[in-house]
C-alpha cells in the first residue's frame, strides 16, 4: 500500500457515515475514529512508503446518461486480471447485462453489469481505486 492509497482510505472514511475503523494491511496498521465529531488518524507507516504529490483533477462537465454506481465498498478493476484488456473503454457500446468492471471486496470479485444498452460516456474511477457504496463508476448514454 502506498501513501496515495492510504490518503484515499482516510478520505473515504472521513466522507462516510462509519464512525470507527481499525484496518491492518500487510505491515500497516490504521485506526480511524470520528466519534465526538473528531477524526483521529493514527497510521503507522513502514519505512519504504514513498510519498507522492497529489495532483489536482480537472473539473469535468456533467455528462448526460444513466449513472452506474458501486453497490459495495471495494477496489475497482477494469479487467478480469492485470495485463488483460479492460471490459469497456470510453465510447464502448454495451448491452444490458454486459460486465463493465469488477469490484474486489475481501478477495471476492464482484462483476458490475450494465443496466441497459448504450455507450460508455464517462468512466469516473481509475484502475485500483478504492470505491465505496454509491460511488459513481460509469455514465451510460445513447
Amino acid at each position: 500500500m502506498d501513501y496515495k492509497q492510504l490518503q484515499r482510505i482516510i478520505k473515504i472514511f472521513e466522507e462516510s457515515s462509519v464512525t470507527y475503523m481499525d484496518l491492518e494491511v500487510d505491515d500497516i496498521k490504521i485506526k480511524l475514529d470520528k466519534r465526538d465529531n473528531k477524526v483521529q488518524q493514527m497510521p503507522i507507516f513502514p519505512q519504504n512508503i514513498e510519498k507522492t504529490e497529489a495532483k489536482s483533477e480537472d473539473v469535468k462537465e456533467e455528462v448526460q446518461g444513466e449513472i452506474v454506481k458501486s453497490p459495495l465498498v471495494g477496489t475497482f478493476h477494469q479487467a478480469q486480471s492485470q495485463g488483460q484488456a479492460p471490459y469497456v473503454t470510453l465510447g464502448s457500446k454495451v448491452k444490458a447485462g454486459q460486465t463493465l468492471c469488477i469490484i474486489e471486496a475481501m478477495k471476492v470479485m464482484n462483476e458490475i453489469k450494465a443496466p441497459n444498452n448504450g455507450v460508455i460516456k464517462e468512466i469516473s474511477v481509475k484502475e485500483g481505486q478504492i470505491v465505496e457504496f454509491g460511488t459513481k463508476l460509469f455514465v451510460i448514454g445513447e
